[in-house]
């Protein structure tokens, strides 16, 4: 098959959000440079944004199959495991409570009026390192539910819950998604790979593009953080189950992976979508993502 991009256009794919950022202030086109900062600005937001809507799906699924009190249980128990992870990651709440992405954009143009660079990149690594702790709490949100509906009520129901946060949120998206060609949908999941803070390669072969995450920015990052210890204690699905691909011993934020992305899209399309393999066990290595051409 046809070969769509040189390897430096793949090198260019995978490059860090602050990298995008520094290669634009170099350019030294201050609109192209905020134009920048405001699409990476929404990558982050998408995520974490997600990360709510997972939590909200996992909430429906609890009220309506076990009730109200069972609900505020869940309620109760992520709150006090958003606590533990705050003061685990040594977060200040007041620094990722409240801020606006559009007064950076402003702060970034006024230094690059006055030519000032280096200000630019010290407003975007001030800002990028805020947005990660929030997106690193916001993530810990969906597993805290995800741990506490395992525990609580097993791993068959973790399936179930999951599946209607499927139905909720991502796999509205497959549609739109599975219908463009591959040399237009990598570009999106590199950027949203680098959205939530993954490390990544793009490779192109004659059949494929290949996305390695190393780490990647949600589970593998949250097994690197500790989190699946105490004590922010999130859960290891320990059964061999459809969700644990088989094997158990998987982190429970990943189990996500094996319901969303294969079990749902085989059942609606006939494939995964898209295919993606993650480390075996509670560890935080290489996860690849395959679009097939």
């Amino acid at each position: 098959m046809t070969i769509h991009f040189t390897p430096a256009e793949l090198e260019a794919l995978a490059r860090t959000p602050r990298q995008q950022f520094a290669d634009a202030c170099a350019a030294q086109s201050i609109d192209d440079t905020v134009a920048t900062m405001a699409r990476l600005a929404k990558s982050f937001r998408n995520f974490i944004d997600g990360f709510s809507a997972f939590g909200v799906g996992v909430a429906e699924y609890v009220r309506d199959t076990h009730g109200f009190d069972a609900a505020a249980a869940l309620d109760a128990a992520v709150f006090r495991a958003g606590l533990r992870e705050l003061a685990a990651r040594h977060v200040d709440p007041a620094t990722i409570a409240d801020f606006d992405d559009a007064d950076l954009a402003a702060v970034v143009r006024g230094r690059l009026l006055v030519g000032d660079h280096a200000g630019a990149l010290d407003a975007y690594d001030q800002y990028e390192a805020r947005v990660r702790d929030l997106h690193d709490v916001a993530v810990g949100r969906p597993a805290a539910a995800l741990s506490h509906v395992y525990r609580t009520y097993g791993v068959d129901e973790l399936e179930a819950c999951i599946r209607l946060c499927g139905d909720r949120s991502l796999l509205n998206w497959m549609p739109h998604d599975i219908q463009r060609p591959a040399h237009v949908r990598v570009i999106q999941w590199a950027r949203m790979m680098s959205g939530n803070f993954a490390e990544i390669r793009v490779d192109e072969t004659d059949d494929a593009f290949v996305i390695t995450q190393n780490p990647c920015g949600t589970c593998g990052r949250q097994v690197l953080d500790g989190c699946y210890a105490p004590p922010i204690d999130f859960a290891v699905v320990s059964e061999p189950h459809a969700i644990t691909w088989g094997r158990g011993d998987v982190p429970v934020y990943r189990t996500h992976v094996a319901v969303m992305h294969d079990l749902m899209p085989m059942e609606r399309i006939g494939t995964r979508w898209p295919e993606i393999t993650c480390p075996q066990g509670v560890q935080g290595g290489e996860c690849t993502v395959v679009l097939r051409k």
